[in-house]
């Protein structure tokens, strides 16, 4: 079965700041709560804002959960195969005679779980690099402080708003507002180009060198 995902709602912050900008932007012309007496063209970018605000908080929220999770993990296996090893390698000195094991057996037991281990930790490393939750936690993150930065200006009437007209406020945060989306697009291309790179590397270090 698969998990199922949590779901991560707007925070009481993120939440009221949204909703004042559309306040805001419902209220320059006049117009009331029903969506549907916007023009066109404003309501496109009323539902394009809300869709990607709320895309960008969540994302955030979740690769930030999923890039600690993903850490911890690894932590805990380091330490629990660590512990399993120092245990292996005391009982194995203790009783290796009695097992009739040679010294140069230990040795290569112990040379064999060593490069294992070493490999194990190398995959779980690349995985991580390769999956890009911290990167992609960065950006959303950087998305969504962009767009909650031109809201709040737009709502206070703060630079670069000040002295302009409503639709001029309007058209002003229609250019901030794509310029972050296209900002965080060519973050996304950079990192699946990065991806991809990565997996390449680690297909490449995983193959086996013909004796």
């Amino acid at each position: 079965m698969f998990r199922k995902q949590k779901d991560y709602p707007l925070t009481k912050m993120e939440k009221r700041i949204l909703e004042e900008w559309e306040t805001a932007w419902k209220g320059a012309q006049g117009e009331d709560d029903d969506e549907n007496t916007q023009t066109d063209a404003n309501k496109m970018l009323y539902d394009l804002v809300r869709e990607n605000y709320k895309i960008f908080a969540r994302k955030a929220a979740r690769n930030r959960d999923d890039n600690f999770a993903q850490k911890n993990w690894l932590l805990y296996g380091i330490g629990i195969t660590v512990f399993v090893e120092s245990i292996l390698l005391l009982l194995l000195t203790i009783y290796w005679e009695k097992m009739e094991w040679s010294s140069s057996g230990l040795i290569m037991y112990v040379v064999y779980f060593s490069a294992f281990q070493a490999i194990l930790f190398c995959a779980a490393g690349k995985k991580i690099a390769v999956d890009k939750k911290q990167e992609t936690w960065a950006r959303h993150t950087d998305a969504l402080g962009r767009l909650q930065d031109a809201m709040v200006r737009y709502t206070q009437g703060l630079s670069p708003y000040e002295g302009l007209n409503d639709e001029e406020k309007r058209k002003m945060f229609a250019r901030r507002f794509l310029r972050i989306v296209n900002l965080n697009r060519k973050k996304f291309v950079k990192n699946m180009e990065s991806k991809e790179a990565d997996l390449t590397d680690l297909l490449e270090k995983l193959k086996l060198t013909k004796l």
